[in-house]
């Protein structure tokens, strides 16, 4: 899987082994996360109104329904996401994220044990959300004595599987870019075994300070790099060649450069 992105993230990633999920709502397409919450909330009213929930499960339903509403109202969901896309020579890419693309292993998703992280095909239609949505809500709502996790736990941990899922909705009209999102869930203490830092970077283009998380990752997690269309595409695969000669000479492994193929046109 592959992340398109800027030298200064470049660099971090290669060179300092350190990943960034930012919080959803500092991202740019933060609207299709509020979006989510609106298509899944009218869907939940429609079942909620449909008579098919025990008593018990009504409880645990509403209450999360109110997490989720709470959530889309006051801007609150605890969830930071890193994007990905299948595609490691994309034009459209190139154009949005930057010059370098970073190719990293599934295996981030398992750096930390006990943790809420996934890795997860984001999804592009209303017809496929809305089923995966019943089938998580089914997961909870039809065993809910099972988990033995009481009525507001599960209240939280429902509302937290939802919204895992809403961080993977994106517009129809972005499908070119064949995203996977890792998502990091701060679920509350002590449903989440370990809660991970939450650090805060300026953002010098809008003047926002934005919440994130940072992970240290393996050189096994690095597969290659591929440096795009650019003005001095030579200059900048440069770096990574010292790199890899430091490494030969540590008789370490090598990370694979690439060049794209796409011309450049200034």
């Amino acid at each position: 899987m592959f992340h398109y992105t800027n030298a200064t993230a470049a660099n971090g990633i290669v060179f300092e082994k350190k990943i960034r999920l930012t919080h959803i709502l500092f991202q740019n397409d933060r609207e299709e996360y509020n979006g989510g919450i609106k298509i899944l909330l009218q869907h939940l009213h429609t079942i909620q109104n449909s008579n098919k929930l025990t008593d018990l499960s009504k409880e645990i339903f509403a209450g999360a329904i109110d997490i989720l509403r709470d959530n889309s109202a006051t801007l609150k969901p605890s969830i930071y996401t890193m994007s990905f896309s299948t595609n490691n020579d994309s034009l459209n890419q190139w154009r949005s994220y930057g010059h370098y693309c970073i190719e990293l292993s599934e295996e981030i998703q398992n750096l930390i044990d006990g943790d809420q992280f996934y890795l997860q095909k984001c999804i592009y239609d209303d017809t496929t959300f809305l089923s995966i949505a019943e089938d998580r809500l089914n997961l909870v709502t039809n065993h809910p004595t099972t988990l033995n996790l009481g009525n507001e736990n599960m209240k939280i941990v429902l509302s937290g599987l939802l919204k895992n899922l809403i961080a993977t909705k994106k517009d129809c009209r972005f499908s070119e870019e064949q995203e996977i999102r890792l998502i990091y869930n701060t679920l509350p203490l002590p449903l989440s075994e370990h809660r991970h830092e939450i650090k805060y970077a300026a953002n010098p283009f809008s003047d926002i300070i934005k919440p994130y998380v940072e992970l240290q990752i393996k050189e096994e997690h690095l597969k290659s790099v591929r440096i795009g269309p650019h003005s001095d595409q030579a200059l900048a695969q440069e770096a990574f060649l010292i790199h890899n000669q430091i490494q030969k000479e540590l008789q370490k492994p090598s990370l694979p450069i690439h060049l794209s193929d796409i011309p450049y046109r200034g």
